[in-house]
């Protein structure tokens, strides 16, 4: 397989970007317990229930910490929220209010952290995480509970420049 037409090609598929949170199963040390990163393979997968489904990088910390507590938060970007997503790019600083100067709270179903500022969020259980012999886990989710703040043009790889097509 030529690599560089297989980068091209990939590239083409467009990814949403979210912010997604998670937690340890018992959150003793907020800078340590909780986190957040930028997730870009989400798709919903079911109705009723209310499902999706996100790639979560199988070596990140963040993995860890969802595979022990079996929950997590997704947060919608806006399609103005470039900057605040580049945050979630780097190690993080977190306070019990913020995350690298991004404020946040705890979910009420998941203790995970959401972010007001975006426009919606979800709060999830994970169903089923299937890891094969790739690079990611496939993290399967039943919504538990979501709030709309806003109506937004969501944040895609297409309006950022970034390129998921490793």
């Amino acid at each position: 397989m030529d690599e560089t037409q297989r980068k091209k090609a990939l590239r083409m598929v467009p990814y949403g970007l979210y912010l997604m949170g998670v937690r340890r199963k018992e959150v003793r040390d907020v800078a340590k317990d909780l986190n957040a990163f930028i997730s870009s393979w989400v798709t919903q997968v079911s109705f009723k229930p209310p499902m999706i489904v996100v790639g979560v990088k199988r070596d990140a910390y963040s993995n860890a910490l969802l595979k022990e507590s079996g929950v997590f938060t997704l947060n919608f970007l806006a399609s103005d929220q470039k900057e605040l997503a580049q945050k979630f790019f780097k190690d993080l600083v977190v306070t019990p209010t913020e995350m690298s100067g991004v404020p946040y709270y705890t979910g009420k179903e998941t203790g995970c952290p959401v972010f007001p500022q975006t426009p919606a969020h979800l709060e999830c259980v994970v169903e089923h995480i299937y890891e094969g012999d790739n690079d990611h886990s496939v993290v399967v989710g039943r919504v538990l509970d979501v709030e709309h703040r806003r109506d937004a043009k969501p944040l895609t790889t297409s309006e950022t420049g970034w390129s998921y097509a490793g």
